[in-house]
């Protein structure tokens, strides 16, 4: 399987916001109360910044390869199944991470340009990305 693309996406503003989350919460535990449900809340976010703290994204002659941070979160497609690849700008509403849109569902973290992918099944994804030109050339222009 060769690789012909490969990009990592780091969301600097998720990070960000989570960990002042995280900070806050230390902060009431420590000065205000304890609390099992504050730990709990913690502990949440410090997992949901594990998985969407980045967006690698994996172009190989045979799939394309979208996953959220250390990798619960994957999606794989055939490169055979993509019909149609064409860049997009989400808006500021759709937020980032995973959200259902009027055009899909968007798998974000950071920033408003993406790359919409339809499948040979109907549905259809939109993938952030800082380069959706050169990803669209790589899934549709060279495709087998």
């Amino acid at each position: 399987m060769n690789i012909l693309y490969k990009e990592k996406e780091i969301g600097y503003t998720i990070i960000v916001v989570v960990i002042a989350g995280i900070l806050a919460i230390l902060y009431g535990l420590i000065f205000v109360k304890f609390n099992w449900i504050l730990i709990m809340g913690a502990l949440l976010l410090l997992l949901s910044l594990f998985i969407f703290y980045s967006l690698k994204i994996i172009i190989t002659d045979e799939k394309l390869i979208v996953i959220f941070g250390i990798g619960i979160v994957k999606l794989e497609f055939f490169r055979d199944e993509i019909v149609e690849c064409k860049e997009v700008k989400t808006h500021w509403y759709n937020g980032w991470g995973i959200h259902l849109t009027g055009k899909g569902l968007l798998y974000n973290v950071k920033g408003f340009s993406a790359v919409q992918i339809k499948l040979k099944n109907g549905k259809s994804y939109l993938i952030g990305t800082s380069s959706p030109d050169k990803i669209c050339d790589i899934l549709i222009k060279n495709k087998k």
